[in-house]
């Protein structure tokens, strides 16, 4: 074998053990770096599945998007089997649960109360978010989501026509 056939093997390494260890020991920045240099995750692989579940249980939310980004299914559930949507919905981490959503998480599931990552949302006030979630293919049929956007549409309209007659007032 020579240098150059090394290399090449060293640099398609597998680092899922690697990572994992890190994840761990909440090491994150570690993890961040081993899952940087490895070209393709395999969301199959054992200990980078660990991994994302690590990830999602200890909140760190930038190494769950960067999972998620490489090919990790948005879909798997944290280590106490919540889905990482509404992990992330219900501890704030908007970014997160627009990460997931657009690489496919299932905006349907529901957690204990039957709340789903649109309605945890509307409870944060996080309008934005609501829209976003339901142009994503958020289901507000759910029990209690109609409600809850009917307010939010009539609530964006106000804001709307509010804001074009202060628009309209102003002077130049």
């Amino acid at each position: 074998m020579n240098a150059d056939s090394m290399g090449v093997a060293h640099t398609r390494r597998d680092h899922g053990m690697d990572i994992l260890k890190a994840a761990q020991q909440q090491n994150w920045p570690a993890v961040k770096q081993l899952a940087t240099a490895t070209l393709e995750l395999n969301a199959q692989q054992f200990h980078i599945h660990l991994t994302f579940q690590l990830a999602i249980q200890s909140r760190a939310w930038d190494i769950v998007e960067m999972l998620v980004s490489k090919g990790i299914d948005p879909n798997v559930k944290s280590l106490n089997r919540r889905p990482a949507i509404l992990v992330a919905a219900s501890a704030q981490a908007w970014s997160t649960v627009q990460v997931l959503a657009k690489e496919g998480a299932d905006l349907s599931v529901t957690d204990d109360d039957d709340h789903t990552a649109l309605l945890l949302a509307a409870s944060y006030r996080k309008w934005d978010i609501v829209d976003f979630l339901a142009s994503a293919g958020a289901d507000i049929t759910v029990k209690g989501t109609y409600l809850v956007y009917s307010k939010i549409t009539v609530l964006s309209i106000n804001q709307s026509i509010n804001q074009n007659s202060i628009n309209l007032f102003e002077p130049n």
